[in-house]
């Protein structure tokens, strides 16, 4: 080993670094730069064609926002996307129609606190928009005022490499006590351009289609080398009209898919969200005989993989022959305590009256859901998310024709998984199945909670950076010494404190001088040692 600057009467003090130590360890970690959900409002005034007829009573407004594109800016993330808007309205004529609009959006993310661009070596972004609520007002037989609000969910990682200081035995008068620990490294990737269609037979005479919503479920995941491989369910519910009457067809297409993750390897714990980006109409012809309505819908799929591993840790270090200073440097490293995709059944019944609904229903027509994870704990050996879950109706009564409400109930999903200090965790909720019963003063909302989650703890580690070197020490005349220890020592503490080699000193007294030399307590019988 070399020891630079160290003269011969030890009055010149020198420095060990880690480059000059041998077997030094790294690991590869993601810092958050940016971890934060922020929300915007957006709208404006459309109005309908001048081919469509007027209308008479708006019924509901769908929100669809499409994937975002990203990039990294001098004071944040930027997200720029398009929106999709489909009102749904009864016409002058009676009948039931459905009318485009479209817009954008953008976001501009700032940096967690304390983050610079001039920080950032290699950036990843993970980002998703979702709408939150939507409010839409008429104003005039052709105008339609929307305000939506957006919610975005923006992850953004810096690969860092963490250096564990030293190498793994103890070399001539230096002494490094090693220390083991467990992290993680995290990955996302993304796949935005699978498509699912549902076909719809011929439409008879005095039925229309108007428009169609889509959720994913993704059952399960498996990870291989640099991919995840996952397949599920896509739940789509077309909106269709005869004679001014609603009605709705459902379907439930398979999928099997492939996301590829950079940096993941078989045996990753793994988890996959999916959403529905964009959907599209036209008719098409199917087995080269039948003609159908075909809706295709194009899905994204964001994959998430935790590779374990362990890095070797310097301590600890002092010298038997000089003074010794070790300078140290504390950071964070994370560890992955769940992650998985999941369902729950879920069910909630509310009063009537407490939901603002008439009391004449005769029909629900529809009633779709949405939920989002809100907050997570951990008790007894589970984690529990807590969230709300919120469902919107379309029903017809007697004098009105078609209305709607929405109402909202809390919802809790527990799973297993490693305690530890919460870092951060990411829920995705999709709501799936939705059935609602009205008994005339109460109805009953059931429903599946499709989940995709991850949850990553974080432990604190001190590494040793450097050693400065001072004076050599003065042997006394003594050539050993007997130690009695208290129950509090170890093999390194007694070592340490009588500046004695940790493998001489094992030796001498029969103890083994391994991984655990600074575990609290030598072996029983051990009353005292000879330094």
């Amino acid at each position: 080993m070399e020891i630079n600057n160290i003269k011969k009467d030890g009055f010149m003090g020198g420095i060990i670094a880690p480059d000059a130590m041998a077997g030094h360890s790294l690991c590869l970690v993601n810092e958050v730069i940016c971890n934060r959900a922020v929300t915007s409002e957006i709208g404006g005034d459309f109005n309908i064609p001048e081919h469509m007829p007027e209308m008479r009573k708006l019924i509901k407004v769908d929100v669809c926002p499409t994937t975002p594109s990203s990039f990294v800016s001098g004071s944040g993330i930027q997200l720029n996307g398009g929106i999709e808007y489909k009102a749904v309205y009864l016409g002058s004529d009676g009948e039931v129609y459905c009318v485009p609009f479209s817009g954008e959006y953008s976001f501009s993310v700032p940096f967690n606190e304390g983050v610079s661009v001039s920080d950032i070596d290699k950036a990843t972004v993970s980002a998703f928009v979702s709408p939150e609520s939507a409010v839409s007002r008429v104003g005039g037989a052709r105008r339609i005022n929307i305000r939506s609000r957006l919610l975005a969910r923006v992850l953004a990682l810096d690969e860092k490499k963490k250096d564990g200081g030293a190498g793994t035995t103890c070399d001539g008068h230096i002494q490094r006590l090693i220390n083991k620990r467990q992290y993680c490294t995290e990955r996302h990737g993304k796949k935005d351009d699978a498509e699912i269609v549902s076909y719809i037979n011929a439409l008879e005479n005095g039925v229309r289609y108007l428009c169609s919503e889509c959720r994913v479920f993704v059952e399960d995941a498996m990870s291989g080398d640099g991919y995840i491989d996952c397949r599920g369910l896509v739940s789509v519910r077309h909106t269709m009209s005869r004679e001014g009457e609603l009605y709705v067809v459902a379907d439930k297409i398979p999928f099997s898919e492939t996301v590829e993750v950079d940096g993941i390897s078989s045996g990753a714990a793994v988890c996959v969200k999916g959403f529905c980006t964009e959907i599209s109409m036209a008719p098409q012809t199917v087995d080269d005989i039948s003609e159908k309505m075909g809706v295709t819908m194009r899905i994204c799929l964001e994959g998430s993989g935790f590779t374990r591993g362990e890095i070797e840790c310097v301590k600890d270090v002092y010298s038997t022959e000089f003074e010794c200073t070790p300078k140290t440097e504390k950071y964070t490293l994370p560890v992955l305590l769940a992650c998985k995709n999941g369902n729950v059944t879920f069910s909630a019944t509310r009063d009537l009256a407490e939901t603002g609904a008439s009391d004449t229903i005769t029909n629900i027509v529809d009633v779709s859901g949405t939920a989002r994870a809100e907050g997570i704990s951990f008790d007894d050996g589970k984690w529990t998310v807590g969230g709300k879950c919120r469902f919107c109706v379309i029903y017809s009564e007697e004098e009105d024709g078609i209305s709607t409400f929405e109402t909202e109930f809390p919802f809790k999903y527990e799973f297993e998984g490693d305690g530890g200090e919460l870092d951060r965790f990411d829920c995705s909720v999709t709501v799936m199945d939705v059935r609602a019963r009205n008994d005339g003063e109460k109805i009953t909302f059931d429903c599946e909670l499709a989940l995709s989650y991850y949850v990553l703890g974080k432990q604190e580690v001190e590494v040793v950076t450097e050693t400065v070197i001072g004076c050599r020490r003065e042997k006394g005349s003594c050539g050993f010494t007997v130690c009695y220890p208290d129950k509090s020592d170890s093999l390194w503490s007694v070592a340490k404190r009588y500046r004695a080699s940790v493998l001489e000193t094992a030796k001498e007294n029969g103890i083994n001088s391994g991984a655990d030399a600074d575990s609290i307590g030598l072996p029983d019988g051990t009353k005292y040692m000879i330094v």
